[in-house]
């Protein structure tokens, strides 16, 4: 509060007025000075003009008691409309509350009366509820303690599987676990991401899936018996029309032809339903028989597209190769990743129109190799991917006749895959076409080399063959700059692409057993083979080197051993080519 609030607008002069002071002065600092100086009034200026108004210590004083009784009245109004509003803001706050303690009881409730068993454990594994139904399947009273349920929790393994588990994701994650001689649980969990309100932890969902596999399991008898059954009478018709039409009865006119024929292609369907019906049977029997060998999956995959091409032709179909030459080997059923490779591209030729592309390629990741299979199809929905390798489940994709099968192939696909330690998934927006992987673990180099060779060996030996063991070195000079290091992989990446040519023989097989060196093994009576083979590293090795730089920055070496005129054993066989490396070169 300032002098200039309390001037009126009489003008008062008081001769003895001695003091005199601006109208912006505060009423503390006047008072202060009318105390020192004992006078009753002051001069108050107002601007830069020499009149002014004189006030009185007593007028002063009765201004500050009416600014204060102003301020009284508006805490008074605050005072009483805090006093209406506080029963509002209080019932509020206890009907929050309120709400809040009836929605946990709910979920409480809720927690309790589920079927599926739950039970929560926070970031150190420590057990924090348990619901009834976890407790029955578990084998615990449903009084149990925590105490009780956690000693069960680490007697099935529940603890150990979630310490394990380096996903941090929140997804889904599962096993089945036996309990006791019979029981199978299901167990499932998923980790609770910290929040403001959320400790970290787990959440663990277990159902008892005994009956369910039980099932499951006289099911996949009863099929795998009736396919047993009807494996035999097919196989007979099958071979009874293939006889008649070769004219093994006699002349077969046109239209009796036109019959026995599609006979013969609904034989071969029949035929081919029950051998996937008998799969899926082994596959989830355990049983399925698997005879694993070294090879390079460029090989597989070449294989495998050759014998299912022409069904691409005929549908007006382009297929493509896409993959990197510094392949890992793979040890995998050979005959079983190309049943499964068969099955994606044939999914791919019958699901894309006239005129589109399917893909087929390879390429390293990490620990595996990824083989996949695109296509310019007509793809599939979201909703229908999450099913898309259960059994029996089909989807048509499009409207209208002409896609047809079992719904088997798919899950037998996963099956294979899973059977070798690997993983299978699509990807795919409708529309847009799909493109189906599955990963492969990979196979260390050496060992590869070395099992693949102790497996040739014997079967040379029993049948009096043999097969050759060629390593191609790359030496530098002193001094060798990185651009030749360059080109260097370069050469051994376009020999490994490219081998898919002059490797032919299913057991051949080519690898980068170190980092500027590679070692073929070539299978069979081969002398005009291997000249064959020496001829195309040549020619792949000159070019390239001629094309990027002075022939002198590098030396090609080769050398090869022959089992068994060379090597009667295995093991002498890498020491003795190595020994017989000399430089592979000569002047066109």
């Amino acid at each position: 509060m300032k002098l200039s609030d309390l001037i009126t607008n009489e003008e008062i002069n008081h001769p003895d007025c001695q003091m005199a002071v601006s109208s912006e002065t505060p009423i503390s600092e006047a008072l202060k000075k009318l105390s020192e100086k004992g006078s009753d009034h002051i001069w108050v200026k107002d601007g830069v003009c020499e009149d002014g108004n004189v006030i009185s210590q007593k007028d002063i004083i009765r201004g500050i008691l009416i600014e204060f009784d102003g301020m009284q009245d508006q805490l008074d109004q605050i005072k009483d409309k805090f006093n209406a509003d506080e029963p509002k803001l209080l019932g509020t706050d206890h009907a929050k509350s309120e709400q809040t303690a009836i929605k946990d009881h709910k979920l409480a409730i809720a927690f309790s009366k589920m079927n599926e068993g739950l039970i929560i454990l926070d970031s150190l594994f420590r057990v924090e509820r348990a619901n009834a139904s976890a407790k029955r399947d578990l084998g615990i009273k449903p009084d149990a303690d925590k105490e009780e349920v956690s000693a069960v929790v680490d007697r099935v393994g529940i603890r150990n599987l979630l310490a394990l588990d380096n996903d941090q994701s929140n997804n889904d994650k599962g096993v089945k676990i036996r309990v006791g001689e019979r029981k199978i649980l299901n167990i499932r969990w998923n980790r609770i991401s910290a929040s403001e309100s959320i400790s970290p932890g787990f959440v663990v969902m277990i159902n008892d899936a005994t009956e369910e596999i039980a099932t499951e399991n006289i099911k996949t008898d009863f099929i795998a018996a009736i396919s047993h059954e009807l494996r035999t009478p097919v196989t007979s018709i099958q071979n009874s029309v293939s006889n008649i039409l070769a004219g093994v009865t006699g002349k077969v006119n046109k239209k009796t032809r036109k019959y026995l024929e599609v006979m013969e292609q609904d034989c071969k369907r029949f035929a081919g339903l029950i051998n996937d019906l008998l799969d899926i049977a082994k596959l989830q029997a355990g049983s399925l028989p698997v005879n694993r060998r070294i090879v390079n999956i460029a090989s597989v995959i070449n294989e495998s597209v050759k014998e299912i091409g022409n069904k691409a032709d005929k549908k007006g179909l382009k297929v493509d190769f896409n993959y990197s030459g510094n392949f890992n080997p793979v040890f995998v059923d050979s005959h079983r990743i190309k049943q499964a490779l068969w099955n994606l591209i044939n999914n791919a030729i019958e699901y894309t129109d006239p005129g589109g592309t399917i893909t087929v390629g390879a390429y390293d990741k990490d620990d595996n190799v990824i083989v996949f299979v695109e296509d310019t199809g007509i793809g599939i929905c979201q909703e229908r991917r999450r099913r898309i390798f259960d059994k029996f489940y089909q989807i048509n994709r499009q409207a209208g006749a002409g896609y047809k099968g079992t719904g088997l192939g798919l899950a037998i696909c996963q099956g294979i895959v899973a059977m070798h330690g690997g993983e299978i998934w699509v990807d795919s927006q409708k529309g847009q076409g799909s493109t189906f992987s599955f990963s492969i673990p990979k196979c260390d180099p050496a060992t590869a080399l070395r099992e693949h060779t102790n497996m040739l060996s014997e079967r040379c030996r029993r049948k009096d063959d043999e097969f050759a063991l060629l390593v191609m070195k790359m030496d530098f000079p002193e001094g060798a700059d990185e651009q030749s290091r360059e080109v260097v992989e370069l050469v051994m990446n376009e020999i490994i692409s490219e081998s898919v040519d002059f490797l032919t023989n299913k057991e051949d097989l080519i690898v980068k057993t170190a980092e500027f060196e590679l070692s073929i093994i070539v299978r069979g009576s081969f002398r005009s083979r291997i000249k064959g083979v020496k001829e195309k590293l040549h020619k792949i090795v000159s070019n390239r080197l001629k094309n990027n730089l002075n022939r002198a920055a590098i030396m090609p070496m080769l050398g090869m051993t022959v089992y068994p005129s060379d090597a009667c054993k295995t093991v002498d066989m890498e020491r003795n080519t190595r020994n017989s490396l000399m430089r592979f070169w000569r002047d066109d």
